[in-house]
């Protein structure tokens, strides 16, 4: 089978200075410590999305073999020039993918749509890497939280109106990001929760989080029961040993997991469910917020070093998002004529701005280890002119009313409820994080040049 990140590298012998690590004519282009690397995948995936692909599985040969083309078993596309368009694309992916030259110019001479969409299918190849594993709150959180007994849960519309599956346990209306990112990475199914993963599924990953889970194991318990990271790190390494004993092979299992991305979106509860209810917790009245934000950087610290003694090598560790612009947060201490309230984005900076040298900390201090940072609430700044309001009607605890019904523009939204992110925000933060427009969006790597590592 033919992969979809298979890259041609030229061995040359120093880089040029005017070639920059970008995208040129749908064509990636990035040095890495062999040489030049080339890839279409982002061209891929965007030709995916454009004709609603993304989600279909691979196919392990471009054309059926034997398969003959002519004028009597030919298919009239319904959109000629679209079709042209698709033939165009296919042939331009030429230049990295050789092995599609017989069947895209066999296309380029008929009309025979399904045949277009078998080699697309075909393109898609194998995800990036072997596994992803996911940890984290609500953001993050697939359906961990509907086997709790007294928790925060999303397994009722009006979550999930726009997701294929209905209401499966996301605080969103369709997908979270990291759905999304899954499907950058090329996984033609959605990593399963940890409460449900099956033998036959875990070899590809888990999603461990859970909403109201936080760095710190009192976090949330306002919320009721919820999974925080000393947890979801232990249900890893149950998960660890399972794909070992699955593969029948400690060393290769060893080396398996390495190759995996792993994500951390978390620390949002923290704030919210912690340090900013002085009423229902001391920390807020027992530390000013840069001692705050230093103890809980060292906490993590420790979480993150767990996480790469359990093999982890390939680290994703999201920043906060922009906690004062959530409707919740907006509803309960208004903002003085400003779109956020600037008192508790201040407070969160400084967790912010101490994650970033982690990162480094952690490369620096870790044999091996390639963590890198993104920036979810530089990312979010950037969405101007979508309103800091809730798309669905929120209860008490700012999530959405059981089968209450949601505002019609969905893809015009930030948020979906008091405190989560809209589908179409998500893809925002998604492809950001997976190819970063700028420095500042991910570092020292983003998603996609982390997978390739």
């Amino acid at each position: 089978m033919s992969n979809i990140h298979e890259e041609n590298e030229l061995e040359l012998d120093s880089p040029n200075n005017d070639l920059d690590e970008n995208m040129h004519e749908g064509i990636e282009v990035a040095w890495e410590k062999d040489g030049l690397v080339l890839s279409q995948r982002k061209y891929v995936m965007d030709i995916l999305e454009d004709i609603g692909m993304l989600g279909c599985k691979p196919s392990a040969f471009p054309m059926e073999q034997k398969f003959k083309l002519g004028i009597d078993n030919e298919e009239v596309p319904a959109n000629v020039g679209k079709y042209r368009q698709l033939v165009g694309q296919l042939l331009h992916l030429q230049a990295t993918r050789s092995d599609i030259t017989y069947s895209a110019n066999v296309l380029s001479q008929f009309g025979a749509n399904f045949m277009m969409r078998f080699l697309f299918v075909y393109v898609i190849g194998e995800p990036q890497v072997p596994c992803y594993f996911i940890f984290g709150d609500s953001l993050v959180d697939n359906g961990n939280n509907n086997i709790l007994v007294k928790s925060e849960k999303a397994y009722y519309l009006p979550y999930g109106i726009d997701f294929q599956k209905g209401a499966t346990g996301r605080f969103t209306n369709g997908l979270t990001s990291v759905d999304i990112i899954g499907q950058l990475l090329g996984f033609p199914n959605f990593i399963p929760p940890y409460a449900t993963a099956t033998n036959e599924k875990i070899s590809r990953g888990v999603n461990y989080g859970s909403g109201g889970g936080g760095i710190r194991p009192e976090s949330g318990r306002n919320l009721g029961d919820r999974i925080n990271l000393d947890m979801q790190l232990l249900n890893h390494a149950t998960i660890v040993q399972r794909v070992s004993q699955l593969q029948r092979n400690k060393t290769f299992t060893n080396e398996y997991i390495k190759k995996c991305i792993y994500l951390v979106n978390i620390g949002s509860n923290d704030y919210v469910n912690n340090y900013l209810m002085p009423n229902s917790y001391p920390t807020g009245r027992m530390y000013t917020p840069d001692q705050y934000a230093t103890i809980l950087i060292r906490q993590y610290s420790k979480k993150l070093t767990t996480l790469y003694k359990l093999r982890a090598r390939k680290v994703v560790v999201f920043g906060l998002t922009l906690i004062g612009c959530t409707p919740a947060e907006i509803a309960m201490f208004g903002t003085d004529g400003k779109p956020c309230v600037e008192s508790i984005n201040n407070v969160t900076d400084m967790f912010n701005k101490r994650l970033r040298p982690l990162v480094d900390d952690l490369n620096n201090g870790l044999s091996d280890s390639r963590f890198t940072f993104v920036n979810f609430s530089g990312i979010f700044a950037t969405q101007e002119g979508l309103p800091n309001v809730p798309c669905c009607e929120v209860q008490s605890n700012a999530l959405c009313i059981p089968n209450s019904i949601p505002c019609r523009d969905r893809a015009s939204t930030a948020w979906y409820d008091g405190f989560h992110p809209s589908e179409i925000a998500n893809r925002f933060l998604a492809s950001r994080s997976y190819t970063a427009l700028s420095p500042m969006d991910a570092s020292p790597y983003d998603i996609s040049t982390l997978a390739q590592l």
